[in-house]
């Protein structure tokens, strides 16, 4: 877009200089001409060649105002156009810079959750280990109180029996 508007206001540059050029010599022309026939610009009594020329340099002179304006205009558009580009760039730097810091802490966050599920790895087989742990101990107990009982009768009986 900004090479665009840059093509087109050098070729409107250039289309305005060379219409400058052309009314400056028809200016002259006119000066000259006004001169000799001691003519305003646009006299009623003037030949009609003389007022067929005058009407042709009035067109000129009218296409170079336009020209000079749409230079204008296209030369505001480019400067704007340029400001927006500058903007853009800076956003753009900004959100590089935002997706480069996102991307760290996405790394570092992918980190974090790998050593949480090797802890929870860990304590999940050391919770299996205590479990089967617990039920051993479990049946450890169970086994002395159904020993303990025999025992205690067995002893009764032999305190009895004394």
């Amino acid at each position: 877009n900004a090479n665009k508007l840059e093509k087109e206001l050098s070729q409107v540059r250039k289309d305005l200089e060379e219409r400058k050029a052309t009314i400056e010599s028809w200016e002259g022309f006119a000066k000259d001409l006004g001169q000799k026939l001691q003519l305003t610009t646009s006299s009623s009594s003037a030949p009609p060649e003389v007022s067929t020329v005058m009407r042709h340099l009035q067109r000129k002179i009218k296409a170079c105002k336009t020209a000079e304006a749409a230079n204008a205009s296209l030369q505001n558009q480019m400067e704007t156009a340029q400001q927006q580009i500058a903007s853009l760039e800076k956003e753009t730097r900004s959100t590089r810079t935002a997706l480069q810091r996102a991307e760290r802490n996405k790394s570092e966050a992918e980190s974090k959750l790998a050593t949480a599920t090797q802890q929870a790895d860990f304590v999940r087989s050391q919770e299996s280990i205590w479990r089967r742990e617990a039920d051993s101990l479990r049946s450890v107990i169970k086994t002395y109180d159904d020993v303990a009982p025999s025992r205690q009768r067995g002893n009764a009986e032999l305190n009895g029996a004394q």
